[in-house]
């Protein structure tokens, strides 16, 4: 069995260790740099399994004719013909737990330091300034929107419980997830269906965004939506970039709307120095940088190795 990984990851030592010990005669091919294209003595053609995360984005995934199983090392999937790999019967998973926690992290961490107003004491404290804040609040009875129902939203509802505020998670198919099982009622406090915008946009007073991107979510945070949204709302993307339509969030930012905007994610990554993004006082951005803690590694080898034994379990079957 030929394995490739690709991608410049710090644990490659120990998860070809791993890999061997579920199968001692693999012979695991590594490329660092996944962007480049494939030239290995082994014909892409023999590749079974695939390790990676933006490796198809450059490499053409037919010419890979026996592939098997993937292992993306993303929680999106937004980065290879998910059709084609449905028609071809390959088996693929994402990560779907190990990034969940520093993600939440990040989250409940941007809440804080808008509602705390982080840049005023940031501004006192480098200007030497004793001057206190009167206008700072905290999230007891605060209305969270979460949209989408996945790991990271179950994380973020966790780490959010112990502050009090009030949680409604959107989904899509409300009544028919419920009823088939999808949606686990115990986890969760509120279900609001994705087509009621109105009521989720006029009753936020923070909105997360944790949706996947697709013909359905993309812009789903619209002109109409944000132009809804109280004043003093906040406004959170962990998810991908496209949710947001951005031209009209910088409109609104221009007016002088929201109490914080916190962006993880772009429509366009790297986000252009030119952007009037970057001008703002009441936002905070990081470079998709929210999934990352020194912690991961261990939380992903221990995935893909237990998604990889699911899979070699599921061909001795």
């Amino acid at each position: 069995m030929n394995i490739l990984i690709a991608g410049n990851i710090p644990y490659i030592d120990e998860l070809i260790i791993s890999l061997k010990m579920i199968i001692s005669d693999c012979n695991v091919i590594v490329q660092k740099n996944e962007l480049d294209l494939y030239k290995h003595d082994c014909n892409p053609s023999d590749i079974e399994i695939v390790i990676c995360n933006n490796f198809f984005l450059k490499n053409d995934l037919k010419k890979f004719s026996n592939l098997k199983y993937i292992q993306f090392l993303s929680s999106g999937l937004n980065n290879v013909d998910l059709d084609y790999l449905r028609e071809k019967n390959i088996i693929f998973n994402k990560v779907n737990t190990s990034y969940a926690q520093p993600i939440a992290e990040f989250v409940v961490f941007s809440i804080l330091f808008f509602l705390k107003d982080a840049y005023f004491f940031i501004r006192n404290l480098r200007e030497k300034e004793w001057s206190k804040n009167r206008d700072i609040s905290d999230l007891s009875n605060k209305k969270i929107f979460i949209l989408g129902n996945g790991n990271i939203a179950k994380k973020i509802v966790l780490l959010l419980r112990n502050f009090h505020p009030e949680i409604f998670i959107v989904v899509r198919n409300k009544s028919e997830k419920i009823s088939n099982g999808c949606i686990n009622v115990n986890e969760f406090d509120t279900f609001i269906d994705i087509n009621d915008k109105k009521f989720i946009s006029e009753n936020a007073d923070i909105v997360i965004s944790c949706l996947p991107v697709n013909r359905q979510t993309r812009h789903y945070i619209d002109f109409d939506f944000l132009l809804k949204m109280n004043d003093e709302a906040i406004l959170i993307n962990i998810s991908r970039g496209e949710i947001i339509d951005e031209k009209s969030l910088i409109y609104f930012l221009e007016k002088g709307k929201f109490k914080g905007i916190y962006l993880d994610v772009f429509e366009n990554e790297p986000l252009s120095k030119n952007s009037k993004l970057w001008t703002f006082d009441n936002i905070f951005i990081t470079p998709h940088n929210s999934f990352i803690s020194t912690n991961n590694s261990d939380r992903l080898l221990t995935e893909i190795k237990e998604n990889f034994e699911s899979y070699i379990r599921s061909l001795e079957k």
